[in-house]
């Protein structure tokens, strides 16, 4: 049975697969799975200097990996893979000279994620760059490497109001989140819409924090119970309460 992700809410899908995971590692409630290599070579022949030089080769060699946690701890943040120690079956090096530091992917030097821009992820796919030795070489006889891996492991619900059609013009702050009701309407169907503007203090570079509040923003009714999570511009009269 293999576990499908990406819905955006609790449950546990599954679909069955006729086939077998070979390379997998087990640590507490981590789960590793190497999925492949990249390996690329290049010769670049559309320039050469007058004088002779030797041909401008590259090489690239990636491993790839996913990721898994426990359901109840779903991923908020992957970091940069760093590179511990690697050799090839001879026992050659396959360390970059970089692989111990924070290399910049276009990021700002790290990979933020929360919820996979949206949704909550059991599980993240990332690889680490190698560094390809003799042409005779033909398998990684080991490789260790540390993943900075951020987890959900509790939320604590905040009231944002408890009489939400009278909440325009609220603010209030919980953390380093900031939330500005601007307006609440009445629409067609008893509907109510509200329009609120959000911002988080911080500046760790975090471009996808925005695409976590459909699943840290609900509406409950009077009796407390979850009426359903709220739409981006639509929700049900309530108490909004942010995650």
């Amino acid at each position: 049975m293999i576990l499908q992700h990406g819905y955006g809410d609790d449950r546990l899908r599954f679909n069955y697969q006729d086939s077998v995971v070979p390379h997998i590692y087990r640590d507490g409630p981590f789960r590793l799975v190497a999925t492949g290599f990249n390996y690329n070579r290049g010769v670049d022949f559309s320039a050469r200097p007058k004088t002779p030089t030797a041909t401008q080769r590259s090489e690239s060699l990636n491993f790839n990996f996913t990721l898994f946690v426990e359901p109840k701890l779903p991923i908020l943040q992957l970091g940069n893979v760093k590179l511990l120690d690697a050799y090839d079956e001879n026992r050659v090096s396959m360390v970059p000279g970089n692989s111990g530091e924070d290399v910049d992917n276009g990021w700002g030097g790290r990979r933020f994620y929360r919820y996979g821009n949206g949704y909550r992820q059991y599980a993240q796919q990332t690889s680490v760059n190698l560094l390809p030795t003799s042409e005779k070489a033909r398998a990684v006889k080991y490789l260790r490497a540390v993943v900075p891996v951020t987890l959900l492991s509790e939320q604590r619900p905040e009231v944002v109001s408890d009489k939400v059609l009278t909440a325009k013009g609220k603010k209030v702050k919980f953390g380093q989140t900031h939330i500005h009701v601007e307006d609440v309407t009445e629409t067609a169907g008893k509907q109510y819409q509200i329009r609120m503007s959000i911002t988080e203090d911080g500046k760790d570079n975090d471009y996808t924090w925005m695409n976590s509040l459909y699943q840290r923003i609900e509406l409950l009714d009077g009796k407390g119970n979850n009426s359903n999570r709220m739409a981006p511009a639509l929700a049900a009269p309530g108490r909004a309460m942010p995650r």
